[in-house]
């Protein structure tokens, strides 16, 4: 588990504790996500994906929270190599913040945070093809495209790709 908190405005990402599962869940419930966006909105699937990130130390699960209550999750791994990466795998804001900017100012923060508190520079996330939202989201946020895992997902029974996008902050040479 990678502890971590950030504050900016009336915004704050949190770690996720076992007692925060329950509420976790019911807004996840809320959203009406598709198991093709996430797949584990039931509280067995919830629980199996929080004791990875409890028993991983570079695992990231994080509640955003606006005001006194949740409008979002993030889920990632920190990858300390060369060069250091902060892969996303989960990030998902409420549907009723969508669209308003919230969402990007969010990935500023977290990536500013990782920027100056670990030397971290690369970032990267994989999508569901035929995501356009989400494509479209990721692009504006300046991630690119860096590959395609053919047949990664299988929805409903059919094979679909995952695109791996990614950005890295280009440092300059003093």
């Amino acid at each position: 588990m990678f502890d971590l908190e950030i504050c900016f405005d009336d915004i704050k990402l949190s770690s996720i504790y076992q007692e925060d599962l329950p509420e976790v869940q019911k807004w996840m419930q809320e959203q009406v996500i598709t198991s093709s966006e996430v797949g584990w909105t039931n509280i067995d699937e919830l629980q199996d994906r929080f004791l990875e990130y409890y028993m991983s130390e570079n695992e990231i699960f994080l509640k955003i929270e606006k005001g006194t209550g949740i409008i979002g999750i993030f889920k990632g791994r920190v990858e300390f190599k060369n060069p250091n990466e902060l892969l996303i795998w989960c990030f998902i804001i409420d549907s009723s913040f969508r669209g308003m900017g919230v969402g990007s100012r969010i990935l500023k923060e977290v990536i500013s945070f990782f920027e100056n508190n670990y030397g971290i520079y690369t970032f990267s996330t994989g999508i569901i093809e035929g995501s356009i939202k989400a494509l479209r989201f990721w692009n504006k946020n300046e991630f690119i495209l860096h590959r395609v895992s053919k047949s990664f997902f299988n929805v409903k029974g059919e094979e679909r790709d995952m695109i791996i996008l990614k950005r890295e902050e280009k440092l300059e040479v003093l």
